[in-house]
């Protein structure tokens, strides 16, 4: 329970929760109506996210959502190896002439 937890504020803090939103907010129990779309809702998923649907409607985050400053997912980004950078321009400027 307690690693879940962590996971649970980790994501609040590395702002994941504004690529999966749904996650935290539980959207995504608005079509549950009985055991069956629970599990069509579950089973299009991985085990992980899985567990932290669950989870969180379960445990919800108890403080409201960081705003942010709005540039989040760009600075992830950076970790994915995802840039801004025009990487044609990059490279023909490092080339030999």
């Amino acid at each position: 329970m307690q690693l879940l937890k962590r996971i649970q504020v980790f994501g609040v803090e590395s702002f994941v929760f504004q690529k999966k939103p749904y996650l935290y907010t539980g959207s995504w129990m608005e079509y549950v109506r009985n055991l069956d779309d629970l599990m069509l809702q579950i089973n299009g998923v991985n085990p992980n996210e899985a567990c932290m649907k669950i989870f969180n409607v379960l445990f919800p985050y108890p403080d409201a959502l960081p705003a942010g400053n709005g540039d989040e997912t760009a600075l992830s980004g950076f970790f994915d190896g995802v840039t801004n950078v025009d990487k044609q321009k990059s490279t023909k400027d490092c080339l030999p002439e």
